[in-house]
Parts: structure tokens; C-alpha cells; sequence
């Protein structure tokens, strides 16, 4: 194996890599072996036909995917190894050059670390906001606690909003039943938005023992090409009517729910102590990076676009992946944001390489401030994790290898690079310029866009399977 080394601009490099003809033809038989029961030949039983005549009769081509497949791993980390190359990223393989008699010469493309030359770091002014815990978000966390303890309890009235109602029903369209639109014994929450609209309104006043049946129209952007937009009729059985019966908010209640508080006080003293901690970490993290902000802009990169092209795909899996707990396929997303999937991957580009300057400024920091993480410091981490995961911390700490208790110790690094950026620096409480403001705002939208998109997609999925 014969290999060369090139520097590129955007701090990257590219290996070029000549495999022999001798080990090339080595891996084109294994090719053959791997695959030769599934070559039928005239003249010969089924996978019993020499290499020789194989080739002859499909061609060299219908081996290469299988022989690059033996080849390349080890020519590829062979050559860094010649070069001591360092890649910090995935390569790009090209196959320049391939057959029998002449071998195989690839290149592989890779990003070298970023280089980042900072500015000033120090004694930078950024907007933190404040941390603040209404009496009225405490009062709601109770609230919600009660709703979760309440009992449904039948009731002898007509269906009203919040009632829970239990029902059998039928959907027809044109007087034939379709898909998913039947069910028995159903609870029903009216007011949540399970069905299509008119559905939960159309029982409120309705009693027990009641049947009716509901004229109702789905919505033109429904799902199913077959119900979008499509009159039917839901004969409905009305068999049960109850109402949500709240636990009474006093001490009792509150032993019931914690072991730590007694009175009602000492748990909502509690939840604020939570709250103002949770917020306070969220406050540090926005001031952090508004700090980052700053830095990024006056801090010169070489960093190469095969990184931020990574981080572009990386950005797109985790909104297909939101979209898909919602119950929503990406495509639809897109065209319901009136995007194709290129369009929507240029839109990346700048947040990728934003996140990009940040994390790497961050990194940055740590090294020109010599930061290394502590044994205690990687054993929090693991903590975390295990805490994170409902694991004891042993068992979590056993399933660790070398590059994973690494990557936590980065991590417990660069959160002290975090920490000693906020305490160089002087937090504000005046808000982004109105640009910026705007720009965040916009950011929101898009993101709050995303998962209304995906509940409306989640809520529509549930009509047909429940309406």
C-alpha cells in the first residue's frame, strides 16, 4: 500500500491511498466467496461456478462493493498511521480508480481539528435574565398535583366542559363505516382535543342513555386523503357521565405526596427552592451564551465545512426525531412549512456554524485557561448520567469504556470553562438590542411552529385511530 498526504484549505486534509493489485485481488475473491451461492450459471450448479467464469459473466463491477468493503478500513487507518493524521471527523471517500489490474486508489477527506484564535474573553458584559418564582406558578403546581390524585366520580347531569364521558361510537361516511372511526367503551376528556372539532361539543348537554348522531366535517388538512375534508356521520352511545373530584389542598394531603414536608407551606417552600434552582441554571446557560455570543464574533475560525455540514445533519435527525414523537413523518413537516428537504437544510447552515463557533470558542477557553477535569469532578458527571437514566451510579459507571469516561471528562471540562467565563464577566438585566430580540423571537416561533406541527399531527393521528 503506497499513500500521500495533502493539506487542504478550510483545515482539512486528504489521504490518497493505493491499494496493490495483489491485495485488491485478495479482497475480490473473498468478494466471491461472500457471495458466489447466489450466481447462477449455465453449465454449472448454483454457486459452484469458478471465479474465472463469474467474472467473466457479470463483470468485475458486481464484486467491487463487497471488496472495498475488506480494503478500505484497514488502508484507510494504515495511512493515518504512516502520517500520524489526525482526522477530527468522518471522512469522504472517493474511489478514483478500481479493478483487477491496476488495484484500487481512493481518497479520504477529512476536517482537522478547528483553529480558533480568540479575542478578548474577559470582562465582557451579556443579559442574564432574572430569576423569578410567582406565587401563582407555585399554587399551579398544586393545582396540577391534585389533578393527578383526582377520582372520577359519576355524576347524574347532563355532559358539561372537564366532564369525562364513556361511549360507543361509529363513523360513517355515505352511510359505510370507515376505517378507525369505531369503538367501544371509549373514555372520553371533553375539551381535550382527542376528535375532530364538533365531535366533544356535540355532547355537552347530552345525558346518560342518550344516543345521538353527529353531523361533523374533518379538517381539510387532516391526514387521511380518504377523510380530509369529508362529510360523515359518528353515531354515538352515551353510557357514562363523571366528573373530576379534587383531593382537598391541606396537610394531609401534602403527607400523602412528599416524604419531606408536612404543611402546605414547607412544600411550596420546596417546589420554589426547585424552581429557583432550575432557573437559575437555565439563567446561567442563556448568559453564557449570549457571552459566547460575543466571542464567537470576535474570534477568528479555520474550520471546515465537512464539520459544519455534519452538524447541519445532525441539526435534521433531531427534528425528525421530535417530529416522529409526535407522530409525524418529516416529509409532512416540510410541506406543511412549505419547504423542500434542500431548502430546509440551507435554512441550517447558519445555526450550524454558529453552534459550531461556540462550542469550539468554548473549547477554546478551557485550553488557554489550562482546565482539567478532577477524578470528583468525572465521578459528578457519572452521577448525572445515572441519575439521568434511573441507574445506580456502580452499575453505570461499570458500563463505561475508556472513550466514554473521556467524553465526561470533557464535558465536566468545558461546564468549568463556562464557569470561569460567567465569573470573568458582568451580567446584565438589559435585553438584546431590538434586532436581536427579534432574531430569538423568530428562533421561538420556529421551534414552537415545529411542535405545534407535531401535535396537531399527533392529535389528528389519534382522531382516526379514536374518532
Amino acid at each position: 500500500m503506497a499513500s500521500n498526504i495533502e493539506k487542504l484549505e478550510n483545515n482539512e486534509e486528504k489521504l490518497t491511498i493505493q491499494v496493490s493489485k495483489e491485495d485488491f485481488s485478495q479482497a475480490m475473491n473473498k468478494a466471491y466467496n461472500k457471495n458466489k451461492q447466489y450466481f447462477n450459471i449455465p453449465g454449472f450448479r448454483k454457486g459452484k461456478a469458478p471465479f474465472p467464469i463469474v467474472l467473466n459473466y457479470y463483470g468485475e463491477s458486481a464484486f467491487y462493493e463487497d471488496a472495498i468493503d475488506y480494503v478500505l478500513d484497514d488502508a484507510y487507518k494504515a495511512a493515518l498511521e504512516e502520517h500520524d493524521a489526525k482526522p477530527f471527523s468522518q471522512p469522504a471517500i472517493d474511489v478514483e480508480e478500481i479493478g483487477l489490474d491496476k488495484g484500487m486508489t481512493f481518497t479520504a477527506t477529512y476536517a482537522l481539528k478547528p483553529l480558533v484564535t480568540l479575542g478578548e474573553y474577559k470582562g465582557l458584559k451579556a443579559y442574564r435574565p432574572a430569576v423569578e418564582v410567582e406565587e401563582s406558578e407555585l399554587d399551579k403546581q398544586l393545582d396540577d398535583k391534585r389533578l393527578e390524585l383526582a377520582r372520577l366520580v359519576p355524576v347524574d347531569r347532563p355532559v358539561a366542559e372537564g366532564d369525562f364521558v364513556l361511549i360507543d361510537y361509529e363513523g360513517t361516511k355515505d352511510g359505510v363505516a370507515f376505517d378507525g372511526g369505531s369503538a367501544e367503551d371509549h373514555t372520553l376528556e371533553i375539551g381535550s382535543g382527542q376528535f375532530i372539532p364538533g365531535f366533544e361539543e356535540g355532547l355537552i348537554g347530552h345525558s346518560a342513555g342518550e344516543e345521538l348522531d353527529l353531523d361533523l366535517t374533518f379538517p381539510e388538512q387532516y391526514h387521511s386523503e380518504d377523510l380530509a375534508g369529508q362529510a360523515v356521520v359518528f353515531h354515538v352511545k352515551l353510557k357514562e357521565v363523571k366528573e373530576r373530584q379534587l383531593p382537598e389542598l391541606d396537610d394531609e394531603f401534602i403527607k400523602d405526596i412528599s416524604e419531606d414536608c408536612d404543611t402546605v407551606e414547607e412544600y411550596k417552600a420546596e417546589l420554589r427552592k426547585k424552581l429557583e434552582d432550575q432557573r437559575t441554571a437555565e439563567a446561567d446557560r442563556e448568559f453564557e451564551e449570549n457571552l459566547l455570543d460575543q466571542i464567537a464574533a470576535n474570534a477568528q475560525f479555520e474550520m471546515s465545512h465537512l464539520l459544519i455540514h455534519d452538524e447541519m445533519n445532525r441539526l435534521f435527525q433531531q427534528q425528525s426525531q421530535m417530529m416522529m414523537y409526535y407522530g409525524m413523518r418529516m416529509e409532512d413537516y416540510l410541506r406543511m412549512m412549505g419547504m423542500t428537504q434542500d431548502q430546509y437544510m440551507a435554512s441550517l447552515h447558519e445555526p450550524a456554524e454558529n453552534s459550531l463557533k461556540k462550542a469550539y470558542a468554548l473549547e477554546a477557553i478551557a485550553e488557554a485557561e489550562g482546565l482539567t477535569a478532577t477524578d470528583e469532578e468525572i465521578e459528578e458527571e457519572i452521577a448525572n448520567m445515572a441519575t439521568a437514566y434511573g441507574m445506580e451510579k456502580e452499575k453505570m459507571a461499570e458500563t463505561l469504556d475508556e472513550d466514554q469516561r473521556q467524553g465526561l471528562a470533557d464535558q465536566a471540562r468545558l461546564k468549568k470553562a463556562g464557569e470561569i467565563l460567567r465569573s470573568y464577566s458582568e451580567a446584565t438585566d438589559v435585553a438584546p438590542e431590538e434586532d436581536e430580540a427579534e432574531e430569538a423571537a423568530e428562533a421561538e416561533d420556529s421551534a414552537d411552529q415545529a411542535e405545534e406541527a407535531g401535535q396537531e399531527g399527533q392529535s389528528q393521528e389519534g382522531q382516526t385511530e379514536e374518532a
